[in-house]
């Protein structure tokens, strides 16, 4: 019994991890590359404290509810309260 659920899960994986080598990915991800590059935008990886996220993304919650139609994720939340927090500090500066 464990001998065909371990081959069951094995045949799971192989076919969640092989489409990933597949072409169209490839294709998508080096377009995302050379859009970053072209854009000269970097990405940012930080940890964050589960209820700062909480609060991010009921920022993004809100602003969907403001802007209706509009495709507010929490990314575009996070560079919107960052550049306000940044804006804010700059003008308090002597």
């Amino acid at each position: 019994m464990q001998v065909v659920a371990c081959a069951l899960f094995a045949l799971h994986l192989r076919s969640v991890v092989l489409p990933l080598n597949s072409l169209a990915v490839r294709k998508r991800l080096h377009k995302s590359r050379a859009k970053a590059r072209a854009t000269n935008d970097s990405q940012l990886v930080v940890r964050l404290p589960g209820s700062l996220v909480e609060r991010v993304d009921d920022f993004a919650a809100h602003m969907r509810t403001e802007l209706p139609g509009v495709r507010f994720a929490r990314a575009e939340a996070v560079r919107v309260l960052l550049t306000r927090a940044l804006d804010e500090l700059k003008g308090r500066r002597p």
